[in-house]
């Protein structure tokens, strides 16, 4: 009973950190001067139901008091993962229609504005950081850190190429590789941004442990997209199926899916427990764990 009602008092806690932020994204997108149209698509896809993960374990791993300084950081974070959504929803990658439980930006907007709303935010990312209050060694190192991590040098990019380019032969190994790239590599680029802040915990521990969260993360979307309900995922089920897309699913039954994600979570928790600071981080990712979406 106990472990619950902490458990609920943690939701309520990650609920009010993204109305916070969600109210912080807001304000800035509608002080941009420009289009109404490319503004209410950048609105409509940033500002959603969706986790905020990568924006939530950056702040999670600065002080308590000090997370509001960092709330333009903890944006360019989301609007970079946002950009590569609406850019992987389009009919040329993913073609997927629902995205977060609504209409994916391309289907709203058209594929012209859902197209350039994916270069507004990726260009606002970095606008957020030159505009921060730290100091311009630790932004030059920020910008560093997340133009590697979301682009083609072994980053994200590269991981949605090999994902796109993959095909009917692909081992596990290749697919992990994928993951690690596509999905990791972002999360890993919220952890050491924050390790910039703080200088809290050893880098070379935040790079694996991204690994191993980013893994888990897509081996679960793997899972949901074939076992889960759109009610709960937002997206439509069997998407990867329809679209002739090798995943997990591919490899293990659902049970043997269930017991490699909870052995992934397990290799996930005794990694965060090498971490100072971690017991928040480890919350959020008991979200992870139990998630539906």
């Amino acid at each position: 009973m106990k472990f619950l009602q902490h458990f609920k008092i943690q939701i309520l806690k990650w609920s009010k950190m993204i109305n916070k932020l969600n109210e912080f994204m807001k304000e800035k997108i509608e002080k941009i001067n420009c289009h109404n149209l490319i503004k209410e698509a950048m609105i409509y896809t940033l500002i959603s139901e969706g986790k905020l993960l990568r924006p939530q374990m950056f702040l999670y791993s600065i002080e308590e008091k000090s997370r509001n300084k960092y709330f333009d950081i903890a944006m360019a974070l989301e609007c970079v993962h946002t950009y590569s959504l609406i850019h992987d929803d389009l009919p040329s990658m993913d073609n997927d229609n629902f995205r977060r439980g609504k209409e994916t930006c391309h289907i709203k907007f058209g594929e012209d504005i859902a197209i350039l709303t994916g270069d507004a935010l990726l260009t606002l990312s970095f606008d957020l950081i030159a505009n921060s209050n730290l100091s311009d060694e630790k932004k030059i190192e920020i910008v560093k850190i997340l133009s590697k991590k979301s682009g083609a040098d072994q980053g994200m990019i590269n991981g949605q190429v090999l994902d796109i380019k993959a095909n009917d032969n692909i081992s596990i190994n290749l697919l992990d590789n994928i993951y690690i790239q596509k999905t990791s590599k972002l999360i890993e680029a919220s952890l050491v941004i924050a390790n910039v802040i703080t200088e809290n915990n050893d880098e070379t521990i935040l790079i694996i442990l991204s690994k191993e969260i980013g893994l888990l993360y897509q081996i679960k979307d793997d899972y949901l997209d074939l076992y889960g309900e759109f009610e709960e995922t937002g997206k439509i089920i069997g998407s990867d199926l329809i679209n002739n897309k090798k995943t997990y699913t591919n490899f293990y039954k659902q049970n043997e899916l269930e017991k490699i994600i909870i052995k992934k979570q397990n290799e996930v928790n005794k990694k965060i427990n090498k971490l100072n600071n971690s017991e928040e981080l480890k919350e959020i990712l008991m979200s992870l764990y139990n998630r539906r979406k």
